[in-house]
């Protein structure tokens, strides 16, 4: 019994990210049609979805560090591009600066590293963005995955109560390991 719980955790979580993933992407491309030049959708989504459906207990998938971690470390990336320009030396210090920022913000959240990378490396459309990118594309695309995340982890959570009240049953302290 216990593995076959153990799978359709995993294959919940699965699910849930693809589906999620697959939302942000709608919608922020629908969202952002020729608003910019920038990509309407960040690549770091997919790593974000991994924390917040695989371990959404954990403090790296928490709304505030999804969110404030990737918008933090984009604004950390468009600073160091702003200042500096892009290449190897950018990079470094774009990633290294967005760890700093988030532990100091208490939003540390790994792949906000990525998305400072990405600032950076990211070509035109992102530079001739500037900080704008930040909150417009990589803050939408994060709010949309927490809230996607909050309704299919909390309406999951939701479920066998409700079940064991229609049955009028008493829980099973074991059912939540």
């Amino acid at each position: 019994m216990a593995d076959t719980r153990a799978w359709t955790k995993l294959l919940r979580a699965g699910l849930g990210a693809g589906l999620a993933v697959g939302l942000v992407l709608e919608l922020s491309t629908r969202a952002m049609i020729n608003a910019t030049a920038a990509p309407a959708f960040v690549v770091a989504v997919g790593a974000s979805a991994a924390l917040v459906f695989a371990v959404p207990d954990s403090p790296f998938a928490r709304p505030w560090s999804v969110i404030g971690g990737n918008v933090i470390s984009a604004l950390a990336g468009s600073l160091v591009v702003t200042l500096l320009g892009t290449g190897t030396l950018a990079a470094m210090l774009a990633v290294a600066l967005a760890i700093v920022a988030m532990q100091i913000g208490r939003c540390l959240h790994p792949p906000g590293g990525a998305v400072a990378l990405s600032v950076v490396i990211g070509g035109p459309g992102i530079h001739a963005a500037g900080f704008a990118y930040a909150f417009a594309t990589v803050g939408f695309n994060m709010a949309l995955l927490t809230l996607a995340g909050l309704a299919y982890n909390r309406g999951a959570d939701a479920l066998p109560g409700f079940v064991r009240r229609l049955r009028g049953s008493k829980p099973n302290i074991q059912e939540h390991e």
